[in-house]
Parts: structure tokens; sequence; C-alpha cells
């Protein structure tokens, strides 16, 4: 069955965008307050245990392996364990 894409099918498709844009413009304020909030929990020394289920264990383990290497800068690896992956680290804390 072929998709025929009509001024109805288009407006449905911009609604629902403008609709997914509007819910992300809203959610910015509060990534800047996990952002801020993240920050400061590393670089006071604690560990950022980072979760995820199915892709996003994928990155989940990518944010870890960004933060505990050095990625663009030379600087202090910071301590961040991706749950998903590193089941000996998990069960030994």
């Amino acid at each position: 069955m072929k998709l025929k894409l009509t001024k109805k099918v288009l407006s449905a498709i911009e609604i629902e965008h403008r609709h997914n844009f509007d819910w992300l413009r809203n959610k910015l304020v509060d990534m800047d307050v996990i952002t801020s909030i993240i920050y400061k929990a590393l670089i006071s020394g604690n560990k950022l245990l980072i979760a995820g289920n199915g892709g996003s264990a994928s990155d989940a383990s990518h944010l870890a392996a960004e933060l505990t290497g050095r990625f663009v800068h030379e600087r202090k690896p910071l301590n961040a364990i991706a749950l998903a992956t590193n089941y000996a680290e998990v069960t030994c804390f």
C-alpha cells in the first residue's frame, strides 16, 4: 500500500512537529538546571550513574566513556558509570 501525501497528512505532520518543538523548548530550562546539578556533582568529586534501556543504554555507555576519557581537552577523568554495561562495578559498589 502506498501512502498518499496529501495536505491533510502534511498538516498533521506539521502539527506534531510543532508540538514536539514546543515541548522541547519548555524542557530547555529543565536541561539547564539538570546540567548545573550534574556539573556541581562532578566537580565536587561525586560519581554520575547513567542508565538507559535499549538504544539509550548505548547512549549511557557513550556518555560515561566521554566523561571518563578526555574527549577534546586534556583533563582529569570524571567519575561516571554506565549501569547497563559495567556489571562488575555495579555489583562491587
